[in-house]
């Protein structure tokens, strides 16, 4: 999308102290209410433009990660949080298909997080790969990024007009920020995703943050896994997948809905693309029923 490349593009730069560690989790980590308050001093020197497309970033370790802001023309209407694949660039989303263009033109806000080639795990172990400890975790986009945005900008506030959308990787980051946070999120589209790794013992991706199944299981089984907190999912979900997908099986998929259908109340659509692969062309063609699925989501809340 043209815009994305404009060179006048705002761009602050946040020094956001990293206030989780590397080994501590949503629930039992011990936050720095001094580093909190410095990150808030420096978001008020910022200046951050109201309504302005932005750049900006957050620090996690040592490392710098964008968060991609743009606006509608006009009063927005809501704020959708756009979660790419594992090592997909962070405006793919924008950049392969007509999300963005048709989202800013409902009036979303829409926010792009760079997440490298996390698997929006809670917290990293220590048996995780030396080079992935360097990409955000969940946590990092929950307590950093989000946090500072409803400070900041007033985005992401409880009960408002906001929805979450992934594809491969990031449609199970979808799930998770949903279940993470049903107060801001009303609901999530999932696409092409990967939620149960339990039932996927071999995957690398898995493997390699999480260490082998049989030595520890805890992170295969227990809050790590999605489906095993699928009880708490207050949010809407949407769920799309290929069923000629060969990078991530169908299964998955099939599996949350099942998940879904069982064990909550929640309003859930699954879709299945005929013939349709893990590509943007599948991606691409669902962008349409996403956009009518949230604002389905959004009418019935308000009766």
């Amino acid at each position: 999308m043209s815009r994305l490349n404009r060179t006048a593009l705002s761009c602050i730069i946040l020094i956001s102290s990293l206030i989780l560690g590397c080994n501590t989790s949503i629930e039992d980590d011990n936050e720095n209410q001094e580093n909190q308050s410095q990150v808030e001093e420096i978001l008020q020197e910022a200046l951050i433009p109201q309504g302005e497309d932005t750049l900006l970033f957050f620090t996690y370790v040592e490392n710098d990660f964008g968060v991609q802001l743009l606006y509608p023309e006009g009063e927005p209407k809501g704020c959708l949080l756009i979660l790419q694949g594992w090592n997909f660039p962070q405006t793919d989303w924008c950049d392969s298909t007509s999300l963005c263009s048709k989202a800013l033109n409902e009036g979303y806000v829409l926010i792009c997080p760079d997440m490298g080639k996390s698997i929006y795990t809670n917290k990293t172990y220590a048996q995780t790969r030396s080079d992935w400890l360097k990409y955000p975790t969940r946590s990092w986009l929950v307590k950093t990024v989000i946090k500072n945005l409803q400070d900041s900008l007033g985005l992401f506030m409880p009960d408002g007009n906001n929805f979450v959308v992934g594809l491969s990787t990031g449609g199970r980051g979808a799930l998770l920020m949903a279940l993470d946070l049903p107060n801001v999120f009303s609901a999530a589209a999932c696409l092409s995703g990967d939620y149960d790794q339990s039932k996927f013992p071999s995957d690398n991706l898995y493997k390699g943050f999480f260490g082998s199944m049989s030595k520890f299981p805890e992170q295969w089984e227990g809050n790590e896994n999605p489906l095993h907190r699928i009880k708490e999912l207050k949010s809407a979900v949407y769920i799309s997948h290929g069923d000629l997908d060969e990078v991530c099986s169908i299964e998955h998929s099939e599996i949350l809905h099942t998940a879904i259908i069982s064990e909550t109340e929640v309003k859930t659509v699954f879709n299945v693309g005929k013939e349709m692969a893990h590509n943007y062309t599948f991606w691409n063609s669902e962008v349409d029923a996403i956009l009518n699925f949230f604002t389905s989501v959004s009418e019935e809340s308000k009766f």
